[in-house]
């Protein structure tokens, strides 16, 4: 398939790894999903795996952790933006040539938790305190789970306008990472308030989709 597919247009590439859910994915993502399907393309012409698309995503996105551990705010908001352009890119990939494995979804969500947990501990380094860095991840991943695992509140995010979108991306770790990018950048001291407000960010998503599911099993 490899060899047929060697040759694919860009165009053909794009219509071949467009997803059964590309409308919700794209209400989600709507700045990365418009440059996911060309470094797609791109990194499949020269021979890409989607594991290997995977493998890069991971390496940019802890270069992102790590840049931002050094406060070097705008080169880690450039690695977190490739990172999940490349994180979308590896399905496009997949996509296109047909090969998926469950193995491979397990590295991705593992790589996932890694980017994130260490993004968080990493951009809040100058808090010298368990207690709101422990509030701070825990909330995060009440979240998180609840969002990765309630495939049913997903599904009607095709009906999300942009306006909530940007407010949900504002409260939620697409907002965290451009405010610690932002802060470190600028060089201000606004951590502990970027902690708290997150912390409850994540809270008040993770209530909503809560609520979201509690109405949504009984009607």
């Amino acid at each position: 398939m490899k060899d047929n597919l060697s040759k694919i247009s860009y165009s053909d590439f794009k219509a071949k790894c467009a997803r059964s859910d590309s409308i919700a994915n794209d209400n989600i993502h709507f700045v990365s999903k418009r440059f996911a399907p060309f470094f797609g393309f791109l990194l499949y012409r020269i021979g890409f795996s989607p594991n290997a698309c995977t493998f890069l995503f991971g390496m940019f996105g802890l270069l992102s952790s790590i840049c931002i551990y050094y406060e070097m705010g705008a080169l880690s908001y450039l690695c977190w933006r490739l990172h999940i352009i490349l994180d979308m890119s590896d399905g496009n990939i997949a996509r296109v040539s047909q090969k998926f494995s469950q193995s491979a979804v397990g590295f991705d969500r593992s790589l996932h938790i890694i980017i994130n947990s260490s993004y968080l501990l990493f951009s809040m380094k100058n808090i010298n305190s368990a207690v709101p860095l422990s509030l701070l991840v825990i909330t995060f991943y009440l979240y998180y789970f609840f969002d990765r695992n309630y495939i049913k509140e997903k599904a009607q995010s095709k009906s999300y306008s942009i306006l909530k979108n940007i407010v949900k991306n504002i409260i939620s770790l697409e907002g965290f990472v451009l405010v610690a990018c932002a802060s470190t950048f600028f060089n201000l001291d606004y951590y502990i308030n970027i902690l708290i407000f997150y912390s409850l960010g994540f809270l008040s998503l993770y209530l909503l989709k809560l609520k979201i599911f509690i109405e949504g099993n009984s009607s």
